[in-house]
């Protein structure tokens, strides 16, 4: 029989460590997280619109409102109609930064694709170019170059001499120099 007494240990609450508050997504490269381009992206420009046009008439209506001045108020309807305008004007700001960003990141997606057209069509142009430079390197390989040489000897200035050379496919080729 153990005769040792076991301690329990206190239950004692809240006393964790809180965990680090969450922080936001850093920007790499001075580029905003996919999700907050793509969420604007989502946004309509004509709702957006709309609703600064909505807010901006609402807040001038309340601008002249309190132009009357605070004794056409009774119960304090002035100081809301005060942090109306304040909120109103938040709005508008708010709308307006996001309509100017929503045009920026839509005027560099359509930069992307018109430069992944071009890239593209070069990339297909380069294939073509590179098929044609291995017709005309199959077409060398089948040439007789020293009998090309002594053809040619005659109607070129200079010496011609012929060296051997390679090719990509190392093989050998001769090829004319002109000395």
């Amino acid at each position: 029989m153990n005769t040792r007494s076991t301690r329990k240990r206190p239950f004692q609450q809240d006393t964790s460590e809180l965990p680090p508050p969450a922080k936001r997504p850093r920007r790499a490269g001075g580029v905003e997280s996919e999700s907050i381009q793509v969420q604007l992206l989502r946004l309509f420009p004509e709702d957006l619109q709309h609703q600064y046009e909505v807010i901006q008439l609402l807040h001038e209506a309340s601008k002249t409102r309190l132009a009357a001045g605070a004794r056409w108020y009774k119960d304090g309807g002035y100081e809301e109609e005060l942090q109306y305008l304040v909120e109103s004007e938040r709005e508008l700001d708010i709308l307006q930064m996001g309509i100017k960003t929503r045009e920026g990141f839509q005027k560099g997606k359509d930069k992307i694709a018109e430069l992944d057209r071009e890239e593209k069509k070069m990339r297909v142009e380069r294939e073509k170019i590179r098929r044609e430079f291995e017709d005309l390197a199959v077409q060398a390989r089948s040439l007789d170059i020293p009998f090309l040489v002594k053809l040619a000897g005659g109607f070129c200035g200079g010496n011609i001499g012929v060296e051997p050379a390679t090719d990509k496919g190392e093989e050998e080729v001769v090829v004319a120099v002109k000395e």
